[in-house]
């Protein structure tokens, strides 16, 4: 897969927005999704775990394989985040300014598996 196969063009925009905070993903080609924007109301509570979780619910009846999640490379906390969820460090992309992003990718079968959805 080439790197801008899963941005191109945007099938879906969806989106979750509660008590919980939000989280905004949009479908791609080849069978991906991109997490463009996750915001918990209070860290370290639970909230950006459980708003993944509905997504990934909310993806049973695609054929998505991969999730990736970008963040900025000053954001150390969205950087734990996605690590402890298994996310792997693919790339750091010049997409705010050079150098400024940073591109995780975790498959979906395994993100199911860490956050119990069926």
């Amino acid at each position: 897969m080439r790197y801008f196969d899963h941005i191109y063009p945007y099938t879906v925009v969806d989106y979750i927005h509660d008590h919980r905070g939000y989280l905004v993903w949009r479908a791609g080609t080849g069978r991906t999704v991109e997490v463009l924007q996750l915001f918990a109301s209070e860290y370290r509570q639970g909230y950006g775990t459980s708003m993944l979780s509905d997504m990934c619910g909310k993806l049973t009846d695609t054929e998505v394989t991969t999730v990736f999640g970008f963040t900025r490379a000053q954001s150390v906390k969205a950087q734990v985040f996605y690590i402890s969820l298994g996310f792997k460090l693919t790339r750091v992309p010049a997409m705010y300014t050079e150098g400024d992003a940073i591109l995780f990718t975790q498959k979906l079968t395994v993100l199911k598996d860490k956050l119990n959805v069926n």
